[in-house]
């Protein structure tokens, strides 16, 4: 498995585990009003159900804090991080998944090019092939023509010798 992947199964995992967690918490929509000491609910988080639902309507108190030891921001953290966390994983979990895609794609293009990198150097190879055999062919015909220029010049030397005779 290589790093990336690994990354990502542990990614996965550990949203899973959170997931899990939240899944297994106190359902419905978390409030606070832990900025107003003077709340009926100011050091608690209660949880706000669905109305539907009879069996599970209605105000669920989750953390009740005695002291808020002028800490109010972190009932507020808390409360919120229960809508958060399931908007944030849903996030990572489309980021993984274009993540994936594109990496899918990439890959993809990377073969491809690899093919096309292969059919270009097998067609360099070819034209080298028809280059080498064009050169042979080439040197071939320049030394059969230096051939019958050789020839030529003989045959035009033992004329001239013929002639000499002839007109001696």
């Amino acid at each position: 498995m290589s790093e990336d992947k690994a990354q990502y199964t542990t990614i996965d995992a550990r949203i899973a585990e959170i997931m899990s967690r939240w899944i297994a918490s106190t359902p419905g929509e978390w409030i606070t009003t832990a900025d107003d000491p003077q709340s009926l609910y100011a050091g608690e988080i209660v949880a706000v159900c669905d109305q539907d639902d009879p069996e599970i309507a209605g105000l669920h108190h989750v953390l009740k804090v005695d002291d808020l030891d002028e800490r109010p921001a972190d009932l507020i953290f808390a409360a919120n991080a229960h809508q958060d966390i399931p908007f944030l994983v849903s996030v990572i979990a489309e980021s993984n998944a274009l993540i994936r895609s594109l990496r899918s794609q990439i890959d993809q293009h990377v073969d491809e090019a690899r093919k096309d990198g292969n059919a270009l150097w097998k067609t360099h190879a070819k034209l080298e092939r028809i280059q080498r055999k064009l050169t042979n062919e080439i040197a071939e015909r320049d030394s059969s023509i230096r051939r019958m220029e050789r020839q030529l010049s003989e045959r035009n030397a033992r004329i001239a010798e013929l002639e000499a005779k002839v007109t001696a």
